[in-house]
């Protein structure tokens, strides 16, 4: 839905992405993950901040019964300002699910967006040890690595992700921030 928002609002369609975003909203009410989508989706075109909320209040009240479920719940409760219950839903999921690398991903996000970013490495670094497959997990990790001034491991993390993906946008930018502040010349893009 995210993508599709995107999508919508580049090729100047913003009225079906509004469209697909008030269905969504109707037809999926009973799935957070939606939810928050719809959420994210009214954030990205800039408009109807109240139906992004309502969008994100609905989410926030869903008991799901799935992973992605309750992680959503948990995220749209820390959006809602309403930490400690998100971080106690999270610390929970971690608990129940130890091997899925989704929860310590969330868990680092949500640390992340409360500031609390070597927290958030654990996680990040617990979450690609249990699948080192995800890029994107390696760039959230790197970004909070460049956020907390531990630039020597965001190197590290971004010269990880350029041997796999060598036109990676985000650890490209990174790596040229860090070797430009060093003097040192960016790698070319």
């Amino acid at each position: 839905l995210t993508l599709y928002v995107h999508t919508a609002k580049a090729t100047k369609q913003v009225n079906l992405a509004r469209t697909a975003l008030e269905t969504a909203a109707k037809e999926d009410a009973a799935r957070p993950e939606v939810l928050l989508a719809v959420h994210e989706g009214y954030r990205l075109l800039g408009e109807n901040p109240d139906a992004a909320r309502a969008a994100l209040e609905k989410a926030a009240a869903c008991a799901p019964s799935t992973l992605v479920g309750r992680l959503a719940v948990a995220r749209a409760k820390a959006l809602l300002g309403r930490v400690s219950e998100a971080e106690r839903m999270l610390t929970e999921e971690l608990a129940r699910s130890p091997k899925n690398a989704r929860v310590p991903l969330e868990l680092g996000r949500f640390l992340a967006l409360t500031g609390r970013r070597l927290q958030a490495i654990e996680q990040y670094r617990a979450a690609i040890r249990l699948d080192d497959r995800n890029l994107a997990w390696r760039e959230a990790l790197a970004a909070v690595l460049h956020e907390a001034g531990l630039h020597d491991d965001c190197l590290t993390e971004c010269k990880a992700i350029l041997d796999r993906s060598p036109a990676n946008a985000t650890a490209l930018r990174l790596t040229n921030l860090i070797l430009l502040a060093r003097g040192q010349e960016p790698l070319p893009q």
